[in-house]
Protein backbone atom coordinates (compact mmCIF):
# COMPACT_ATOMS: atom_id res chain seq x y z
CA UNK A 1 0.00 0.00 0.00
CA UNK A 2 2.79 2.14 0.64
CA UNK A 3 3.92 2.00 -3.01
CA UNK A 4 0.22 3.18 -3.98
CA UNK A 5 0.18 6.16 -2.26
CA UNK A 6 4.03 6.81 -3.07
CA UNK A 7 2.75 6.69 -6.78
CA UNK A 8 -0.26 9.43 -6.18
CA UNK A 9 2.35 11.48 -4.17
CA UNK A 10 4.03 11.71 -7.19
CA UNK A 11 1.12 11.71 -9.81
CA UNK A 12 0.15 14.86 -8.01
CA UNK A 13 3.78 15.85 -8.13
CA UNK A 14 3.51 15.83 -11.87
CA UNK A 15 -0.04 17.78 -11.93
CA UNK A 16 1.66 20.39 -9.54
CA UNK A 17 4.62 20.39 -12.69
CA UNK A 18 1.63 20.77 -15.41
CA UNK A 19 -0.48 23.50 -13.69
CA UNK A 20 2.66 25.57 -12.85
CA UNK A 21 3.38 25.78 -16.70
CA UNK A 22 -0.40 27.07 -17.17
CA UNK A 23 -0.19 29.08 -14.62
CA UNK A 24 3.29 31.40 -15.75
CA UNK A 25 1.82 31.23 -19.20
CA UNK A 26 -1.28 32.47 -18.58
CA UNK A 27 -2.75 32.00 -15.02
CA UNK A 28 -6.42 31.70 -15.28
CA UNK A 29 -8.22 30.88 -12.86
CA UNK A 30 -9.26 27.09 -12.91
CA UNK A 31 -5.46 26.65 -14.05
CA UNK A 32 -4.70 28.30 -10.78
CA UNK A 33 -7.64 26.29 -8.65
CA UNK A 34 -6.32 22.95 -9.70
CA UNK A 35 -3.14 24.19 -8.92
CA UNK A 36 -3.93 24.78 -5.60
CA UNK A 37 -5.57 21.20 -5.25
CA UNK A 38 -2.75 19.49 -6.59
CA UNK A 39 -0.24 21.02 -4.00
CA UNK A 40 -3.05 20.10 -1.20
CA UNK A 41 -3.29 16.33 -2.19
CA UNK A 42 0.65 16.26 -2.69
CA UNK A 43 0.90 17.86 1.00
CA UNK A 44 -1.84 15.75 2.51
CA UNK A 45 -0.01 12.35 1.00
CA UNK A 46 3.13 13.34 1.84
CA UNK A 47 2.15 13.61 5.49
CA UNK A 48 0.43 10.12 5.34
CA UNK A 49 3.55 8.91 4.15
CA UNK A 50 5.83 10.27 6.17
CA UNK A 51 3.51 8.62 8.99
CA UNK A 52 4.37 5.44 7.46
CA UNK A 53 7.18 6.10 5.99
CA UNK A 54 9.73 7.79 9.19
CA UNK A 55 12.86 7.15 6.94
CA UNK A 56 11.85 9.19 4.58
CA UNK A 57 10.17 12.43 6.47
CA UNK A 58 13.12 14.55 6.53
CA UNK A 59 13.87 13.66 2.24
CA UNK A 60 11.51 16.65 1.33
CA UNK A 61 10.71 18.86 4.20
CA UNK A 62 13.06 21.76 2.47
CA UNK A 63 10.48 20.76 -0.62
CA UNK A 64 6.90 21.22 1.54
CA UNK A 65 8.32 24.18 2.97
CA UNK A 66 8.78 25.72 -0.85
CA UNK A 67 5.53 24.71 -2.01
CA UNK A 68 3.62 26.32 0.94
CA UNK A 69 5.29 29.49 -0.02
CA UNK A 70 3.51 28.81 -3.48
CA UNK A 71 0.18 28.07 -2.39
CA UNK A 72 0.35 30.89 -0.18
CA UNK A 73 1.16 33.25 -3.16
CA UNK A 74 -1.55 31.08 -5.69
CA UNK A 75 -3.95 31.65 -2.72
CA UNK A 76 -3.07 35.35 -2.98
CA UNK A 77 -3.93 34.84 -6.64
CA UNK A 78 -7.03 33.21 -6.45
CA UNK A 79 -8.66 35.03 -4.17
CA UNK A 80 -8.00 38.17 -6.52
CA UNK A 81 -9.50 36.31 -9.17
CA UNK A 82 -12.58 34.92 -6.99
CA UNK A 83 -12.79 39.29 -6.18
CA UNK A 84 -13.17 40.11 -9.76
CA UNK A 85 -15.62 36.77 -10.28
CA UNK A 86 -17.68 38.47 -6.92
CA UNK A 87 -17.60 41.79 -8.21
CA UNK A 88 -19.18 41.13 -11.56
CA UNK A 89 -21.94 38.96 -9.95
CA UNK A 90 -22.82 41.64 -7.54
CA UNK A 91 -23.20 44.43 -9.93
CA UNK A 92 -25.03 42.44 -12.28
CA UNK A 93 -27.39 41.89 -9.61
CA UNK A 94 -27.06 45.29 -7.76
CA UNK A 95 -26.86 47.45 -10.79
CA UNK A 96 -24.07 49.75 -10.02
CA UNK A 97 -21.11 50.93 -11.77
CA UNK A 98 -17.95 51.58 -9.79
CA UNK A 99 -15.33 51.52 -12.10
CA UNK A 100 -12.80 53.07 -9.50
CA UNK A 101 -13.02 49.78 -7.18
CA UNK A 102 -12.87 47.66 -10.36
CA UNK A 103 -10.09 49.15 -11.71
CA UNK A 104 -8.49 48.69 -7.86
CA UNK A 105 -9.62 44.68 -8.33
CA UNK A 106 -7.99 44.27 -11.43
CA UNK A 107 -4.56 45.92 -10.32
CA UNK A 108 -4.60 43.76 -7.20
CA UNK A 109 -4.94 40.69 -9.87
CA UNK A 110 -2.04 41.92 -11.49
CA UNK A 111 -0.18 42.36 -8.50
CA UNK A 112 -1.01 38.74 -7.04
CA UNK A 113 -0.12 37.68 -10.68
CA UNK A 114 3.57 39.21 -10.20
CA UNK A 115 4.33 38.01 -7.08
CA UNK A 116 3.37 34.73 -8.03
CA UNK A 117 5.50 34.69 -10.98
CA UNK A 118 8.31 36.09 -9.20
CA UNK A 119 7.81 33.06 -6.34
CA UNK A 120 7.93 30.46 -8.77
CA UNK A 121 11.08 32.03 -10.03
CA UNK A 122 12.23 31.84 -6.76
CA UNK A 123 11.05 28.01 -5.75
CA UNK A 124 11.09 26.50 -9.26
CA UNK A 125 14.17 24.48 -9.11
CA UNK A 126 13.11 23.00 -5.11
CA UNK A 127 9.47 22.01 -6.36
CA UNK A 128 11.05 20.27 -9.86
CA UNK A 129 13.25 17.89 -7.66
CA UNK A 130 11.59 14.21 -7.55
CA UNK A 131 10.29 14.09 -4.11
CA UNK A 132 11.42 10.73 -1.57
CA UNK A 133 14.22 9.69 -4.01
CA UNK A 134 15.93 8.01 -1.39
CA UNK A 135 13.54 5.87 -0.60
CA UNK A 136 14.21 2.05 -1.64
CA UNK A 137 10.91 1.92 -3.79
CA UNK A 138 12.04 -2.01 -4.26
CA UNK A 139 11.06 -2.50 -0.81
CA UNK A 140 7.75 -0.52 -0.60
CA UNK A 141 4.62 -2.62 -0.64
CA UNK A 142 2.20 -2.82 -3.35
CA UNK A 143 -1.17 -4.21 -1.61
CA UNK A 144 -2.41 -3.45 1.86
CA UNK A 145 -2.20 -5.92 4.67
CA UNK A 146 -3.15 -5.87 8.21
CA UNK A 147 -0.85 -3.62 10.05
CA UNK A 148 -0.54 -1.17 7.63
CA UNK A 149 -4.96 -1.27 7.89
CA UNK A 150 -4.44 -1.07 11.32
CA UNK A 151 -1.68 2.14 11.31
CA UNK A 152 -4.09 3.84 8.93
CA UNK A 153 -7.37 3.61 10.68
CA UNK A 154 -5.89 4.72 13.79
CA UNK A 155 -4.54 7.88 12.56
CA UNK A 156 -7.53 8.65 10.28
CA UNK A 157 -9.65 8.14 13.66
CA UNK A 158 -7.52 10.81 15.63
CA UNK A 159 -8.21 13.09 12.82
CA UNK A 160 -11.91 12.48 12.45
CA UNK A 161 -12.43 12.64 16.21
CA UNK A 162 -10.63 16.27 16.44
CA UNK A 163 -12.96 17.13 13.14
CA UNK A 164 -15.86 16.12 15.27
CA UNK A 165 -14.66 17.92 18.64
CA UNK A 166 -14.35 21.37 16.77
CA UNK A 167 -17.91 20.46 15.11
CA UNK A 168 -19.21 20.19 18.24
CA UNK A 169 -17.88 23.04 20.25
CA UNK A 170 -18.29 25.60 16.95
CA UNK A 171 -18.16 29.18 18.09
CA UNK A 172 -16.48 31.63 15.73
CA UNK A 173 -15.29 32.04 12.17
CA UNK A 174 -11.79 30.91 13.16
CA UNK A 175 -13.50 27.74 14.26
CA UNK A 176 -15.28 27.35 10.78
CA UNK A 177 -12.09 28.37 9.02
CA UNK A 178 -10.02 25.41 10.79
CA UNK A 179 -12.81 22.80 10.13
CA UNK A 180 -12.54 23.98 6.60
CA UNK A 181 -8.99 23.24 6.06
CA UNK A 182 -8.87 20.42 8.43
CA UNK A 183 -12.05 18.43 6.40
CA UNK A 184 -9.93 19.29 3.17
CA UNK A 185 -7.44 17.30 4.25
CA UNK A 186 -8.51 14.36 5.59
CA UNK A 187 -10.99 14.00 2.83
CA UNK A 188 -8.10 13.87 0.01
CA UNK A 189 -6.31 11.43 2.80
CA UNK A 190 -9.59 9.49 3.08
CA UNK A 191 -10.00 9.56 -1.20
CA UNK A 192 -6.27 8.50 -1.72
CA UNK A 193 -6.00 5.13 1.02
CA UNK A 194 -10.00 4.00 0.26
CA UNK A 195 -9.24 4.13 -3.96
CA UNK A 196 -7.23 0.97 -3.53
CA UNK A 197 -8.56 -0.30 0.16
CA UNK A 198 -12.44 -0.88 0.44
CA UNK A 199 -11.40 -1.55 4.11
CA UNK A 200 -11.77 2.58 4.29
CA UNK A 201 -14.78 2.73 2.99
CA UNK A 202 -16.37 4.20 6.13
CA UNK A 203 -13.90 6.85 6.32
CA UNK A 204 -15.32 8.09 2.95
CA UNK A 205 -18.80 7.44 3.88
CA UNK A 206 -18.35 9.85 6.96
CA UNK A 207 -16.53 12.54 5.00
CA UNK A 208 -19.67 12.51 2.19
CA UNK A 209 -21.86 13.66 5.10
CA UNK A 210 -19.92 16.66 5.37
CA UNK A 211 -19.29 17.80 1.26
CA UNK A 212 -21.92 20.13 1.55
CA UNK A 213 -20.68 21.76 4.55
CA UNK A 214 -17.72 22.01 2.85
CA UNK A 215 -18.88 23.12 0.09
CA UNK A 216 -20.40 26.16 1.67
CA UNK A 217 -17.71 26.85 4.10
CA UNK A 218 -15.86 27.32 0.59
CA UNK A 219 -18.42 29.72 -0.48
CA UNK A 220 -18.55 31.73 3.05
CA UNK A 221 -14.53 31.63 2.83
CA UNK A 222 -14.90 33.49 -0.75
CA UNK A 223 -17.28 36.33 0.40
CA UNK A 224 -15.22 36.86 4.07
CA UNK A 225 -12.28 37.27 2.10
CA UNK A 226 -14.33 39.46 -0.47
CA UNK A 227 -15.64 41.78 2.35
CA UNK A 228 -12.40 42.35 3.94
CA UNK A 229 -11.01 43.74 0.31
CA UNK A 230 -13.68 45.65 0.29
CA UNK A 231 -13.28 47.46 3.54
CA UNK A 232 -9.70 48.29 2.91
CA UNK A 233 -10.97 50.38 -0.28
CA UNK A 234 -13.94 51.78 1.74
CA UNK A 235 -11.05 52.87 4.40
CA UNK A 236 -9.03 54.31 1.69
CA UNK A 237 -11.58 56.37 -0.04
CA UNK A 238 -13.57 57.63 3.03
CA UNK A 239 -10.42 59.74 4.04
CA UNK A 240 -11.11 61.70 0.48
CA UNK A 241 -15.28 61.92 0.47
CA UNK A 242 -17.65 60.14 1.73
CA UNK A 243 -19.70 60.11 -1.36
CA UNK A 244 -17.77 58.63 -3.33
CA UNK A 245 -17.95 55.27 -1.93
CA UNK A 246 -22.48 54.91 -1.48
CA UNK A 247 -22.28 52.39 -4.02
CA UNK A 248 -19.35 49.73 -2.65
CA UNK A 249 -21.19 50.66 0.61
CA UNK A 250 -24.43 49.13 -0.80
CA UNK A 251 -22.13 46.20 -1.85
CA UNK A 252 -20.51 45.84 1.58
CA UNK A 253 -24.03 45.52 2.79
CA UNK A 254 -25.55 43.21 0.00
CA UNK A 255 -22.07 40.66 0.69
CA UNK A 256 -22.30 41.33 4.44
CA UNK A 257 -26.39 39.55 4.46
CA UNK A 258 -24.76 36.76 2.03
CA UNK A 259 -22.08 35.72 4.15
CA UNK A 260 -24.24 35.68 7.73
CA UNK A 261 -26.85 33.63 5.46
CA UNK A 262 -24.00 31.15 4.80
CA UNK A 263 -23.26 31.33 8.13
CA UNK A 264 -26.53 30.19 9.03
CA UNK A 265 -26.74 27.61 6.57
CA UNK A 266 -23.51 25.87 7.99
CA UNK A 267 -24.15 26.07 11.36
CA UNK A 268 -27.51 23.77 10.58
CA UNK A 269 -25.68 21.44 8.60
CA UNK A 270 -23.10 21.03 12.04
CA UNK A 271 -26.01 20.90 14.40
CA UNK A 272 -27.70 18.30 11.86
CA UNK A 273 -24.33 16.51 11.50
CA UNK A 274 -23.60 16.25 15.59
CA UNK A 275 -27.61 15.43 16.00
CA UNK A 276 -27.28 12.03 13.60
CA UNK A 277 -23.66 11.25 15.62
CA UNK A 278 -25.44 11.45 18.87
CA UNK A 279 -28.12 9.08 17.41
Amino acid sequence: MEKLLLDYCLLQHRNIGHYLSLCVERAEAESVHQLRVSIKKFRAISKLLEYFLPEGSYENREQLAKLRALFKLAGQLRDAQVQVILFNYYQSELNFEATDFQYFLRKAEQSAFKKFHSGFASYGRYIAEKPFKKLNHNLLKQSPDEAFRLQATKLLEKRLMKLKKIIQTVDSDSDMHKIRIQLKQLRYMVSALSENDVCFEPFSLAIAELRLTEIQLGRWHDLTVFRETIGRYIGRKQKKSNSAVSDILTLNGAVTIDIEMFRRQILELFRQFNAAQAT
